[in-house]
């Protein structure tokens, strides 16, 4: 599943602007319209729709494997490790500690060796502020005071006068916390799940990432399937409208963009990508070349199979982009897309269906033989 747009609008510029080109908004029109008027024309001047039913497919394998199912519970286990605090123990490697310290050489406090709530994990290269404590405090408890004596490294970042000196600190321990990494047993999966069983959690999992796999071949199937119809679609010459729509789009968000950081556009393509503009220019005419050839095809295709949006497919459509991209409503979504963008992607999620309807799914055999056959 997809916002349309991701692939109708952001292809072919420069990849190093295409990293920081948003998503286009299109004309943002907060009504619900029973029908887009872009592309209300006759398109096959412009262009030749290239065939989009019985396409082929490689046929997914959506089962989930011993090693996916590995992945997720290391994931499920990871999310729910917690730190705990740590009294009936000293400390070990791994734990980290919060301590006071203060340091003194030939008794003299100095520039550094002193500081109070300082937390850091117990291994063999600790150090605080250039101070190596390593692993000098195993075995401290909470509220202990030890007495190290700790040599500067010879490159101190305080005090070149002082490095590869020793110095005296008295440490106290003030707080000390252990990584807690749970147990996948029956009582571990009846705090994070309505199972009761470790058995039963690896099922309920097993049942989840087959869905996401289901989902995951369907987004596949259907972008393969489109690029097949782009790549058999062949533009007779572009509409100028909505051709210069696009660059002149792309244009001022770009102007606007540099204007923001005090430059004008072509100091900043230079500056911050190194392009200049006729370069941008011909990535801008690129970009809005594919965009309105992907446009074109998504309107040809539905207007072919007579494939239209009704409001109510649209505000559903709408509920569930929202749902999915984390959006607190449709309004928020279709604010931010507008409505032209969000339509498209409604519209080519129909559309695609009923391409993925007329597709024939073929095995993938290792055998070149049996392929051919």
């Amino acid at each position: 599943m997809m916002i349309c747009l991701k692939r109708i609008a952001s292809a072919a510029l420069t990849a190093v602007i295409l990293l920081c080109f948003p998503i286009l908004s299109g004309c943002k029109k907060t009504e619900t319209e029973e029908e887009s008027k872009k592309y209300d024309y006759n398109l096959s001047e412009y262009i030749t729709l290239g065939n989009y039913k019985g396409l082929t497919v490689e046929k997914a394998d959506t089962t989930v494997t011993e090693e996916q199912l590995d992945a997720e519970i290391a994931s499920v286990i990871t999310s729910n490790t917690k730190s705990a605090d740590v009294t009936e123990r000293g400390a070990v490697a791994g734990d980290t500690m919060t301590i006071d310290y203060v340091g003194t050489i030939d008794g003299i406090p100095f520039d550094g060796g002193t500081a109070t709530g300082k937390s850091f994990q117990l291994s063999e290269d600790a150090a605080i502020d250039g101070i190596p404590f390593g692993t000098l405090l195993a075995g401290a408890k909470t509220g202990d005071t030890v007495q190290l004596k700790i040599t500067l490294p010879e490159d101190y970042e305080k005090s070149a006068v002082l490095a590869g000196r020793e110095a005296s600190f008295d440490v106290t321990v003030k707080g000390l916390t252990e990584i807690v990494v749970p147990e996948l047993t029956d009582d571990f999966v009846k705090t994070i799940s309505d199972c009761t069983t470790v058995s039963e959690y690896k099922a309920y999992l097993t049942k989840q990432l087959e869905e996401q796999n289901l989902e995951d071949a369907k987004t596949v199937r259907l972008n393969e399937l489109w690029q097949k119809i782009l790549e058999a679609s062949s533009i007779i010459k572009y509409p100028e409208t909505e051709l210069n729509a696009y660059i002149e789009e792309m244009t001022s968000y770009y102007e606007q963009y540099a204007a923001y950081y005090g430059y004008k556009l072509e100091e900043y393509l230079s500056q911050s990508y190194g392009i200049d503009m006729q370069t941008f220019n011909a990535d801008c005419l690129s970009y809005a070349q594919n965009a309105v050839k992907e446009e074109m095809v998504l309107y040809s295709l539905a207007r072919t199979e007579k494939i239209e949006l009704s409001n109510e497919e649209y505000a559903e459509g709408l509920e569930k982009y929202a749902a999915l991209y984390g959006y607190d409503s449709a309004q928020a979504l279709e604010e931010q897309y507008g409505h032209e963008t969000l339509f498209n992607s409604i519209l080519w999620d129909k559309v695609m269906e009923f391409v993925s309807e007329q597709a024939v799914e073929v095995e993938l055999y290792a055998d070149t033989a049996e392929a051919a056959e």
